[in-house]
């Protein structure tokens, strides 16, 4: 029996919770050891880095709207950015006024075709023939129709669009009492009037279609009863290929006008926002950039002193200290060419700068990096 104070303890009950004790602080001990041992050992430093993508367009235009904030995920494929194409309004004004007039200009050539093909039909006793003819014009007259309406609307659309920027101009400087609020309300009636004008002619452009249709239908199924007429198919086969040609001219024209989507390449965090929404860019100027969630790799540099010991594919053994170590070992997949200045958060004195080689290691699946956090490398 062991005493202490006026109370006594068996002496082996004594000797196991010193014991214990003992054992606890050992095995504190020795971790502590050994990570402070793996700190020393560490002979490279680096940091996580995801991968960035840069979104930008591939022609010129005018940034319309940007979808996602600054630091928001995004998804793979989400639309993200909306560019106007459409700077030079006046010359592709100019250009649908030009379509336009040829499509006018094949309308008067149509009717001349019809107007002789009436003449001879003196000379044809037969009824099937008229009508055959008449169902062809009527196909073509349609066709025609419907281009010179796509080049008032896309027209339209083009005046609208500036009324728009004209219509947020004037707001603004009505809100600093710049000018009186009948400007705005007269540049806002000319946008609801115009606005209107495209809605009914985007009706009259559904029914124009159904025209077509039908007009197609009944040229078909009439020929398909009747013998064919050569003489039909002669006197408008210039009058077909050249609506033929303008077609592919308007379908171009409208193309132009139709904005650009840019979608996301990657799931992850929208991380710079370059470009406002209203400025305008080049072909190629990045517009955001989109950054990964995970680290795919580590940027390391290797100090002057262990330039010999750095070469590609030798194994490394990979240190995330911090309250959640990992450690796992991976290989240098690429060495830089050249010695350079290192980050200045990797300088060991931050008034003294240091330079290294710079090298590239694949982080391993299993382990889980934060894009930018410092990293410890063994050589092994």
């Amino acid at each position: 029996m062991i005493e202490i104070g006026n109370r006594k303890f068996p002496s082996g009950r004594i000797q196991y919770r010193v014991l214990s004790v003992l054992v606890w602080c050992s095995a504190v001990a020795a971790v502590f050891f050994l990570l402070r041992l793996r700190s020393e050992k560490i002979q490279l430093l680096g940091f996580a880095q995801s991968k960035i993508h840069q979104v930008a367009a591939n022609c010129d235009g005018r940034v319309k709207t940007i979808s996602p904030q600054l630091f928001s995920p995004v998804k793979q494929g989400e639309n993200i950015v909306v560019i106007d194409t459409v700077l030079d309004n006046e010359h592709l004004q100019a250009e649908l006024a030009t379509a336009r007039a040829e499509v006018q200009r094949l309308m008067a050539q149509l009717e001349a075709t019809k107007d002789a093909m009436l003449t001879n039909q003196a000379n044809d006793e037969s009824g099937d023939l008229e009508a055959l003819r008449r169902f062809a014009v009527d196909v073509e007259n349609v066709r025609l129709k419907i281009l010179e309406l796509k080049t008032i609307i896309e027209t339209d659309k083009l005046l609208l669009r500036n009324l728009e920027v004209e219509m947020s101009i004037t707001n603004k400087l009505f809100e600093e009492k710049a000018v009186a609020v009948y400007e705005l309300q007269k540049i806002q009636g000319q946008y609801d009037a115009l606005a209107k004008k495209v809605e009914e002619n985007q009706n009259l452009q559904t029914q124009n279609h159904d025209d077509l249709a039908k007009a197609q239908q009944r040229y078909e199924e009439f020929t398909k009863l009747e013998t064919r007429y050569p003489s039909v198919d002669t006197a408008l086969e210039v009058t077909r290929k050249a609506v033929a040609v303008q077609e592919l001219i308007v379908a171009e024209l409208i193309a132009k006008t139709e904005p650009l989507v840019l979608k996301s390449p990657s799931t992850g965090i929208v991380s710079q926002i370059l470009v406002s929404a209203g400025g305008t860019i080049q072909a190629g100027q990045p517009i955001l950039t989109v950054a990964e969630t995970d680290a795919a790799d580590i940027v390391a540099y290797a100090r002057e002193d262990r330039l010999n010991q750095i070469r590609q594919g030798i194994s490394v053994e990979i240190i995330k200290q911090g309250r959640n170590i990992q450690v796992a070992r991976s290989q240098v997949v690429s060495v830089g060419p050249v010695v350079e200045l290192l980050p200045e958060r990797l300088w060991r004195n931050p008034n003294i700068s240091e330079w290294g080689m710079p090298l590239i290691i694949k982080v391993p699946p299993q382990m889980k990096l934060m894009p930018g956090e410092l990293i410890g490398l063994l050589i092994l």
